[in-house]
This record gives C-alpha cells, sequence and structure tokens, in this order.
C-alpha cells in the first residue's frame, strides 16, 4: 500500500512537470533510467539545480542515501547564478563542502548529477566557459580531499528526488528531521529504493 501511493505520487510529480520531457521510469524498462542504490558501505549523493533563464538565482539540492536507498540527508540552499551550467556548478561545490562539513570527504562516495557537461568539464574532457573557469578550478581543488569519491553522469529519471527538492527549496527546511520532509520527496525516495529493489522503510 505505501508504495503504490509512492508511485501515485509519482505519476503526479510526471503530469506537473511534463516540461521537463523526461521518460517514466515505471514505463522504463532499461536499467539504466532507474536510480541504482551504492554498493554496501558506500554514500551517494544525486545532486541538481534548478535555474529560471534570465534571473540571477538559481536553487540546488543534494540528496544522500546509503545501500538499500536509505536516506541519510538532504540538503538546498539559495544560489546566485546566471545561467543553468552555473547553478550545477554550484550544486556540484555545495555538495563537496556539505560533505567536507560533516566529515565524510574519506569515505566511499559516490556523486551523480544528470549534467553531463558538469561530468565531463570537470573530468577534463571539455574546457569550460571561460567565465566560469575559476569555480571550477574550486571544485577541482575540493575533489583533491576526496580520494574514494566517483563522479558519473545519470538520466533524469534516476535523478528525481535532487529535482524536485531543488524547485522545492523555497517550501521546506531541508534542515529539518525526517518526519518534516515534504511527503512528496520521500516518496519519490521510496520509488526509487522498489524500482531497484531494495527494501527500504522511511518510517
Amino acid at each position: 500500500m505505501v508504495v503504490q501511493t509512492a508511485l501515485a505520487h509519482l505519476r503526479a510529480y510526471q503530469v506537473h512537470s511534463a516540461p521537463l520531457r523526461f521518460r517514466s521510469p515505471l514505463a522504463s524498462t532499461d536499467q539504466s533510467h532507474l536510480w541504482r542504490p551504492p554498493a554496501k558501505g558506500t554514500l551517494k549523493c544525486n545532486i541538481d539545480a534548478s535555474y529560471q533563464p534570465g534571473s540571477a538565482e538559481g536553487r540546488i539540492a543534494c540528496i544522500y542515501r546509503y545501500d538499500q536507498g536509505r536516506l541519510t540527508d538532504v540538503y538546498t540552499n539559495r544560489v546566485q547564478v546566471h545561467s543553468a551550467f552555473e547553478a550545477e556548478l554550484q550544486a556540484l561545490t555545495y555538495a563537496l563542502h556539505h560533505l567536507i562539513d560533516r566529515r565524510l570527504h574519506r569515505g566511499l562516495l559516490e556523486l551523480e548529477t544528470d549534467c553531463l557537461n558538469l561530468v565531463e568539464i570537470i573530468k577534463g574532457h571539455r574546457q569550460p566557459p571561460w567565465e566560469l573557469r575559476s569555480l571550477v578550478d574550486e571544485a577541482a581543488a575540493l575533489l583533491v580531499d576526496f580520494p574514494n569519491l566517483t563522479l558519473q553522469h545519470c538520466y533524469r529519471d534516476a535523478n528525481l528526488p535532487a529535482d524536485w527538492a531543488a524547485r522545492a527549496h523555497n517550501s521546506f527546511s531541508a534542515h529539518d528531521s525526517f518526519s518534516y520532509l515534504p511527503q512528496a520527496l520521500l516518496d519519490l525516495v521510496l520509488v526509487d529504493a522498489s524500482l531497484s529493489g531494495c527494501n527500504i522503510s522511511l518510517s
């Protein structure tokens, strides 16, 4: 019953987020379009950003989960940016700072983003926009302190909780206990875990 309710919330999310044009993971048989739990003992962080063209502000979100899809932390913030890519880059740097503040940066870590451009630039496969080179350099300097971190791209379908949290930053406090997090966000986390074969309870 809990999973059915969560799936209903996911369908409602997809209807209201139609402009995103992502494929529904419910209809996909491609496992690469689903969120995958990390290996046991590894912390996985999904990041995303929201930006309205023409504005000077974006919103970012980081969703932290261990194996079996267990939610451990949610972090959102408002950032001063002038492009969608700058917002994605800020999501990365804020996630890294947050991990350092929690003294988790030396552990086994997976960091996922649905921004392929960000992954390719950080890995040196593409050149960053000249006006953002200082931010890229900052991220690169931070990553030196992460000996066991893997940065990888994921499909947007596999990044829905981070996407939702970035868009909803103004409507909840990400630093509250989980019992005060929006049910819609908890449902998206539950759907991720359920579709990936995890046995999870958020109660």
